[in-house]
């Protein structure tokens, strides 16, 4: 009986399970409404510009994005708040800036971070370095949010269940349906392990 109690303490509590959920769900990549709240006000001040190899400055041209979800995040279940946002839409001019590779502290071969004045006021911006049909290019990129935009993340308190009960429910639906997949590829003569790799 001893045993049988030590056992039980060690047992995790509700909270540490329901924490775990919803950690692995929202890694999934399910998070569709949680991850719309989180574009509420977030914008973006990006831009892009041929990268010569050894060039010491180069002017970028800046415009003001705001961020969104992409549509193809939900279909390739990559939805997960903040992280998902990119810029897109319709940009408004937001100036220009003078880039000096020398001034980057990068953290990698291709990504680091400056700072720039930008419209009177030091600004940090994020650096990418990448090739698009054989040229050479840099992307800066600063994201903000409005202020109206700060208190909406409040709203992260309702939509983050909601995410886990579409999640749970998408998922019941998808184990639901596995035998009636596997049965009618049984009736059409396809063996099981064709239908396991036909469905997901």
């Amino acid at each position: 009986m001893m045993q049988l109690n030590g056992w039980i303490m060690y047992l995790p509590s509700r909270r540490a399970c329901l924490a775990v959920l919803l950690a692995a769900l929202l890694q999934s990549g399910c998070a569709l409404t949680s991850s719309f709240v989180s574009s509420i006000g977030a914008r973006s001040v990006t831009g892009t510009a041929p990268h010569p190899a050894r060039a010491e400055a180069v002017e970028v041209v800046l415009q003001d994005f705001p961020r969104v979800l992409p549509v193809g995040a939900v279909a390739h279940f990559a939805a997960i708040p903040y992280v998902s946002l990119v810029p897109d839409g319709e940009g408004r001019p937001a100036g220009r800036v003078v880039y000096k590779p020398a001034e980057v502290q990068w953290s990698s071969d291709s990504r680091g971070q400056v700072t720039l004045m930008h419209e009177g006021a030091p600004t940090l911006f994020d650096v990418r370095r990448h090739t698009s049909t054989g040229q050479d290019l840099v992307t800066l990129d600063s994201p903000y949010r409005e202020w109206y935009g700060y208190p909406a993340q409040g709203l992260l308190v309702l939509t983050l269940p909601l995410d886990v009960v579409i999640d749970v429910v998408a998922a019941g639906g998808v184990l639901l349906s596995l035998p009636f997949v596997y049965g009618v590829r049984a009736l059409q003569g396809e063996s099981v392990s064709g239908a396991g790799k036909a469905v997901p």
